[in-house]
């Protein structure tokens, strides 16, 4: 899509605005393309990545790093290994699937 919008306004010296109509698009965003275009040449042509910059409610290494201990522990150590999550995400207030997927399933 981004190349038929770029091709559009670049070769076909149509305007942003007639673009953005025909493709039901944000003359914004057929404008961000064509300076994406510009600025970058082909390379515009390439689908971005939608993962976030960053993850400000990830679970802190250090925390997953002392839940795997724990877990295989209590694994070692003939206990319940496989404990769910639910007493350690209310006492940390996060989401554990990333640790448990980290310690193999223990």
């Amino acid at each position: 899509m981004a190349q038929l919008v770029i091709t559009a306004v670049t070769v076909e010296h149509r305007s942003k605005s007639e673009v953005a109509a025909t493709y039901r698009l944000s003359r914004r965003w057929v404008q961000k393309l064509v300076a994406r275009y510009v600025a970058e040449g082909e390379a515009a042509f390439e689908p971005r990545s939608r993962r976030p910059h960053s993850s400000p409610r990830r679970t802190p290494d250090s925390l997953e790093d002392e839940i795997i201990e724990m877990r295989k522990f209590l694994a070692e150590s003939g206990r319940t290994p496989a404990l769910p999550p639910f007493p350690i995400t209310w006492r940390s207030g996060t989401d554990m699937d990333r640790a448990h997927q980290r310690c193999g399933g223990c």
